[in-house]
């Protein structure tokens, strides 16, 4: 997970469910869907993702990395979504991972931090933890935790850490080859990455991750970007979809639904327009 070969990720906790579920291994089971939800986190299946660790939280009894790694992916779901209760969630989150002084519980609460820095200018990490990170990226040669990082460090801070060897798409942004560093997100499915790397593109590129982070329903990431995208000077905006067209599964407007539910009832174009307020309709392709 970790090297995001998600793939062989997925194989390998097939192989160990059902290694588990044969020996009755039960108390394996916690970690192992969180695992499950930071894959489904990372590749873009957030409502999946959401539910996993809804219900690992709802049971207090777990390993400490467990209790942790599920609170805080909750917790960048609720910031990216814009939720309330996203900052108190992270301020927990932080206290309960330092204490461990583990650096992979650490190390992802410290990223989604200063992600939620970037986005609200709030600042929630002191000078003393983040000298304990800057301390464990020297001590651990882990290249994508330490590259995320150091990415988000930069964006909300406007600092650099001079991390070495930088995993290859961290690599890319800084050598300002964008479209090399989206292409590389997208073959390794991770869409929330290519569209926040996509920001950093021409203008075509940047209206592009805007649709995309709106499509996945970070509403607040989507927020922050068109004030970033307007402060460059681009003023054609695509509005996108309404929230309550994102929220339909099946991606239908209000009035998409409207018209289907009069369809279902017999009704005749005439009647349906008459229904909506609408000019008359000729035929079924002038109904959406």
């Amino acid at each position: 997970i970790i090297a995001k070969e998600y793939n062989k990720a997925r194989s390998l906790l097939t192989e160990n469910n059902l290694y588990c579920e044969q020996r009755n291994l039960n108390t394996s089971k916690p970690f192992t869907l969180y695992l499950e939800a930071r894959i489904l986190l990372e590749t873009g299946n957030w409502s999946e993702a959401n539910s996993i660790v809804d219900n690992l939280i709802k049971y207090q009894v777990h390993p400490e990395a467990v209790k942790i790694g599920a609170l805080t992916i909750s917790a960048v779901l609720k910031l990216r979504k814009g939720h309330p209760e996203a900052e108190n969630n992270l301020v927990t989150v932080k206290e309960m991972a330092f204490k461990t002084k583990e650096y992979p519980i650490i190390m992802p609460v410290v990223t989604a931090i200063l992600e939620y820095e970037w986005l609200s200018g709030k600042t929630l990490l002191s000078t003393k933890e983040l000298e304990t990170c800057c301390n464990l990226i020297a001590r651990v040669d882990c290249g994508t935790d330490n590259s995320e990082l150091e990415f988000w460090f930069y964006k909300s801070r406007k600092t650099k850490l001079e991390i070495k060897d930088l995993y290859t798409p961290y690599k890319y942004i800084v050598e300002n080859k964008i479209t090399n560093a989206v292409i590389f997100w997208n073959e390794l499915g991770c869409p929330y990455e290519k569209a926040i790397t996509l920001l950093d593109g021409e203008e075509e590129n940047k209206k592009t991750g805007l649709m995309e982070l709106q499509k996945m329903g970070a509403t607040a990431i989507f927020e922050k970007a068109k004030k970033i995208v307007r402060a460059a000077g681009i003023r054609r905006i695509p509005r996108g979809k309404r929230v309550s067209t994102i929220s339909n599964p099946a991606h239908l407007t209000n009035r998409e639904i409207e018209v289907l539910q009069l369809l279902q009832t017999g009704g005749q174009n005439k009647e349906i327009a008459s229904s909506l307020f609408m000019p008359s309709m000729g035929g079924y392709g002038n109904v959406f």
